[in-house]
């Protein structure tokens, strides 16, 4: 990260490959990766921002589901009135 942070991109990405190569090879490096514990802390305004937009999108996909079959009966049952 070193490099990033100078501006170094390049040599960024090169460290970071040759850091990825270093723990695919080797298999003790396993234990390193677990040992970082990483913790997510979540904000309850974007769990509920998140959750009324699914609502939103759920009611607007029946309602448009509804008037989809609504408007293909009536075209359907006119078609047929027309044709018997």
């Amino acid at each position: 990260m070193p490099y990033f942070k100078q501006g170094n991109y390049g040599e960024g990405m090169v460290a970071a490959v040759q850091r990825v190569k270093q723990f695919l090879e080797d298999p003790d490096s396993v234990a390193e990766i677990y040992s970082n514990e990483v913790r997510f802390e979540s904000d309850s305004g974007a769990n509920f921002l998140g959750m009324a937009l699914g609502l939103f999108l759920l009611i607007y996909g029946l309602i448009c589901s509804v008037s989809g079959i609504l408007q293909y009966n009536f075209l359907f049952y006119k078609i047929l009135m027309v044709t018997f």
